[in-house]
């Protein structure tokens, strides 16, 4: 996902002349996945997992899922 959305903002950047601007795609397409990511992610606990499977309390913010989210990429990686 994150190979399309930079492709995707790559072309919606402007070709500039003398000036390497590559990294820019790459940040914008990383900060949509991670805001998607922490959306859905908190509407998906809240919504499904803690009704599913008990014990599991819901989230109460966005840094819950961001902290869980850097584990789970810490501990597959």
């Amino acid at each position: 996902m994150l190979r399309i959305l930079e492709t995707f903002y790559t072309k919606l950047s402007p070709e500039t002349e003398g000036f390497n601007n590559s990294y820019v795609p790459f940040l914008l397409a990383l900060i949509t996945v991670v805001i998607l990511q922490l959306l859905l992610g908190k509407y998906l606990w809240n919504n499904f997992l803690v009704r599913l499977i008990p014990g599991v309390q819901p989230v109460k913010g966005l840094v819950d899922i961001l902290a869980l989210a850097l584990l789970v990429h810490l501990i597959v990686c």
